[in-house]
Formats: structure tokens, C-alpha cells, sequence
């Protein structure tokens, strides 16, 4: 089993169900959430990015374990009928990283390479506001145990978010452009796979 892979898309169906422009609830409150273009590994978003974009990075695996325990319902459905519930499954502590971006639309009549700055207060906020919101948004989410109890069941469990940073001092790419808006979370996790039988 191609474990990476398998994460991505379990991260990939997940944030799809959420990031969607529309309400869903979390726990007993209906949160709207904000609808974003979503990227795995290397995958770059598209150029010029509009709206919203989040890239899910796998960082690293450590303590890989190996042991038999009893798979849940979830992780039956996705194996071939009649396999015993009790399987050999591996087990490993992953890091994954967040990267919740947003760039300002030019104004009328400036120049793309100083979108944002000088004068560009309101733009500059609207990239701001949009990092931060989803990026509080994914952080609510990802502590929220009822939430995220659909990951655990088909292999990502014990998700341990940190709060978002920001990538830059002041918010800022490095360059011409003031105007790209990044925060980074990172958050710890365990991945559980069933190994298949010989």
C-alpha cells in the first residue's frame, strides 16, 4: 500500500467536504466555511491564484510499528469481502504541514507587481482576513474530535494541530509582492493501513 498516497487522499476527501463555500456543522454549530482550491504534496495552485488556496505537505513519518489488532467497519468496507476483521496493520507517527494561501486582486489601473502595498490598506486586508479565517476555521476543525472522528476511522487518528503562523514578518512574500498572504499549520497525527495478506 502506498501509504503517502493514501493519506493525501484521505486529506483530500476530508478538506473537500469542508472547504466547500457552504455550512456544515462542527459539533452543534453550523460554521460556514470558505471555499477553497486544495493541493497535495507538490502540486502547485493555479496562477494567478484567486480566492483561496490550501496545499497539504507530508512532511514526515517516524516510529513505524507493526501489529495485529481488529480494523473498524470503515476500514472493512474499503478491503475485499470476507477479509477477517483481525490484520496485520502498520502504524506511523506522520507530521503533515498546512499552507493556507491568498493573494490580492490588482486594483484598477496599479501596477501587478506592487498589488497591496502602498495605499492598498483594504485590498491588503482582504488576503489577510481570507488566511485567517480559514486557517482558524482548519484549526477549530482538525481539534474538534467528533469532526475528524470520519479520519479516524479510515486510518488518520490522534490529529494534534498547532495554531497557524505566519510564513513572513508583516505577512509578505520576500520580493515585489506584497500583496501574497500565507499561514502555515502544522499538525501531528497517527496513520494506521492494514497490511495485506499474503
Amino acid at each position: 500500500m502506498d501509504a503517502e498516497g493514501s493519506a493525501l487522499a484521505l486529506w483530500q476527501e476530508y478538506l473537500a467536504g469542508y472547504f466547500d463555500g457552504g455550512a456544515h456543522l462542527v459539533g452543534r454549530a453550523s460554521v460556514v466555511f470558505p471555499k477553497a482550491t486544495l493541493r497535495f504534496q507538490e502540486a502547485s495552485l493555479p496562477q494567478p491564484l484567486k480566492g483561496l488556496g490550501i496545499s497539504v505537505v507530508w512532511v514526515t513519518q517516524v516510529r513505524v510499528e507493526r501489529r495485529w489488532e481488529v480494523l473498524t467497519a470503515a476500514e472493512l468496507a474499503l478491503l475485499p469481502a470476507g477479509t477477517p476483521a483481525e490484520q496485520e496493520r502498520m502504524q506511523a507517527h506522520c507530521s503533515f504541514l498546512f499552507l493556507v494561501r491568498a493573494v490580492d486582486p490588482p486594483s484598477p489601473g496599479s501596477s501587478p507587481l506592487r498589488q497591496g502595498s502602498g495605499g492598498q490598506a483594504g485590498a491588503a486586508s482582504n488576503a489577510q482576513q481570507q488566511v485567517q479565517v480559514a486557517a482558524g476555521k482548519l484549526f477549530g476543525l482538525l481539534q474538534n474530535t467528533a469532526a475528524t472522528e470520519p479520519l479516524s476511522e479510515k486510518g488518520i487518528s490522534k490529529i494534534r494541530p498547532t495554531p497557524a503562523r505566519m510564513a513572513f514578518p508583516g505577512d509578505g512574500a520576500p520580493g515585489a509582492d506584497q500583496g501574497y498572504r500565507l499561514r502555515v499549520l502544522s499538525c501531528r497525527a497517527i496513520l494506521r493501513w492494514a497490511v495485506a495478506s499474503q
